[in-house]
């Protein structure tokens, strides 16, 4: 099973798979984590990683619709094209991230850290939410 089949396998059994903290968190309901996913889980640790980690991208148009941004003045952030894209990724929201649009970019700027580490609170806790001025 390849790592991708892997990861679609784990979501239609219920499960969701996330990287916190750099490791691989899956939560399932119960008897639905066999020895061998678990064993497949731990064998494609590395590539499942960099799939959870990469950008995600719209497969019609061939753009990046969302990107994780780490290390920023404001910690690990998501940058999403549009709420289309939100809503197509959940593990962006589940990830507990501050989410920022695109477009919202311009109206960042000349901001201060602190006025960035408030918004930033509250785009963590309303991904939708959108930076007005």
């Amino acid at each position: 099973m390849t790592p991708a089949a892997l990861l679609t396998e784990l979501r239609n059994l219920g499960a969701e798979v996330a990287v916190v903290g750099g490791r691989i968190r899956v939560e399932a309901p119960t008897g639905v984590l066999s020895t061998e996913i678990r064993t497949a889980v731990a064998l494609h640790k590395a590539e499942l990683l960099r799939l959870l980690s990469s950008p995600a991208l719209d497969a019609d148009a061939g753009e990046i619709a969302a990107v994780k941004l780490r290390n920023t003045i404001i910690g690990d952030v998501w940058l999403v094209a549009d709420t289309e894209a939100l809503a197509e990724q959940p593990d962006i929201i589940r990830s507990g991230l501050p989410v920022f649009f695109f477009d919202e970019l311009e109206q960042l700027r000349g901001k201060t850290p602190e006025e960035l580490r408030a918004i930033s609170m509250v785009k963590a806790v309303l991904p939708t939410s959108r930076v007005l001025q």
